[in-house]
């Protein structure tokens, strides 16, 4: 797998979730989907591309306000690094009034995302990782742990489904949102059947999900069932 922005397991359970919620829709078997993971995985490596133009834009937003403040000439150079840079990217304040002109940086920062990807720049998507090789690692071991999260997921699903229901109190199984039941499942999988994550990092990445993507009660909800399901 290529460099990319992808190093960050919040990052990789946000994958899971969306694609347990995908294949809960669809009804597709576990051995069906698990030939396309690879291609899967890459959809959302490149999803991330978003994040960085966001990013970069944001900078450049503040670059610009910045020079203003300071009311340079049309001919001015402004010098500015980007998120993630490993050098001093130069330009004068009139092309930056352009740019801001055009549509307000987004394809400058569009421009200057491709340039990194492309490798003509020296920039640094990953703040104290000075190697490809280090970044190609982190990104393998993520694409490892999505693997074996899903295999997990589907070889122990119905008796996950089956602690979920010993824990419901006063709540029926069918009654879940099908965000509240895929992430009670994907907390579930880590604090029995994956190996090195504590239990209160799985609940708590758990709750951050919920907060994000389901109901304002969700949160508490999923908490309380993964902390029952802990302790049994």
């Amino acid at each position: 797998m290529k460099n990319k922005l992808f190093t960050k397991r919040r990052k990789v359970r946000e994958t899971l979730l969306t694609f347990f919620y995908a294949q809960e829709l669809s009804g597709e078997s576990f051995e069906l989907l698990k030939d396309n993971l690879e291609a899967f995985f890459e959809l959302l490596l490149d999803a991330g591309s978003f994040e960085v133009v966001d990013l970069i834009r944001d900078e450049l937003i503040t670059v610009f306000e910045d020079a203003r403040t300071k009311k340079l000439d049309q001919d001015s150079l402004v010098f500015f690094n980007i998120p993630f840079s490993e050098e001093e990217i130069e330009t004068s304040f009139v092309d930056l009034d352009a740019q801001n002109s055009l549509d307000n940086f987004y394809s400058y920062a569009e421009e200057l995302r491709v340039r990194i990807l492309k490798g003509k720049k020296k920039y640094n998507f990953f703040p104290r990782i000075n190697s490809n090789d280090q970044v190609k690692e982190i990104i393998d071991s993520n694409y490892d742990f999505f693997v074996d999260y899903i295999e997990k997921y589907g070889e122990n699903l119905e008796e996950v489904d089956s602690l979920i229901k010993e824990s419901l109190k006063n709540w029926d199984f069918s009654r879940l949102t099908m965000v509240d039941k895929v992430l009670i499942r994907m907390g579930i999988v880590e604090i029995k059947y994956l190996d090195g994550i504590p239990p209160r990092v799985s609940i708590n990445e758990c709750i951050e999900l919920a907060k994000k993507y389901s109901t304002p009660k969700s949160s508490k909800f999923i908490n309380g069932i993964l902390n029952t399901v802990k302790n049994q």
